[in-house]
């Protein structure tokens, strides 16, 4: 979290020079371990219907 200030590192998200909000800008670690859990997930559910036999009466 980081405010929009004078002091502040960051450029403000909405486009104004210093609009006095609180912002939380993600870092790229997060960003680049959500795409993976993403990937990691889209992964699974595809190999998990690949291996199953098709069961009648369960």
């Amino acid at each position: 979290m980081w405010r929009c200030d004078g002091r502040a590192l960051y450029p403000c998200p909405y486009g104004v020079r210093l609009c006095g909000k609180a912002h939380a800008t993600p870092r790229l670690r997060d960003v680049l371990f959500d795409d993976m859990v993403r990937q990691t997930a889209v992964g699974t559910a595809e190999e998990a219907d690949e291996g199953l036999p098709d069961v009648v009466g369960w």
